[in-house]
């Protein structure tokens, strides 16, 4: 989904122009962020909580020069989706099944924390 996906889906639900939702959805979006960058953590009860975690600097190859080179510390969003929505998400998912348990295994997305980082 886009956020002009979303902005139409919070502009139809409630009722409010699209130009509103998307104001909206910016700040709720700037509100996380702006919670992230000063080292909180973000709980949405139900849904679930953005949290930053620290990298730590590491050694890897340029696959294409073979070169050793270090990639700096750095800090990475995660999110973790709460009970509710894990319990949705099972829910829809067991809905939607295939016949064959390899096929839904193999089609699923791994569950648990996820990285949510910009590159």
């Amino acid at each position: 989904m886009t956020r002009a996906g979303l902005a139409e889906q919070v502009s139809r639900a409630s009722g409010v122009t699209g130009r509103e939702a998307s104001i909206i959805i910016d700040t709720v979006f700037e509100a996380i962020s702006g919670a992230l960058r000063s080292g909180e953590e973000v709980e949405i009860r139900g849904f679930g909580s953005f949290r930053l975690r620290d990298r730590r600097a590491r050694r890897t190859r340029n696959p294409r020069t073979g070169e050793s080179i270090l990639i700096p510390p750095k800090r990475v969003a995660f999110f973790r989706a709460g009970r509710l929505l894990r319990e949705r998400l099972d829910r829809a998912d067991q809905e939607a099944s295939p016949a064959d348990p390899d096929e839904h295994r193999a089609a699923r997305d791994g569950g648990g924390e996820t990285p949510t980082t910009d590159g």
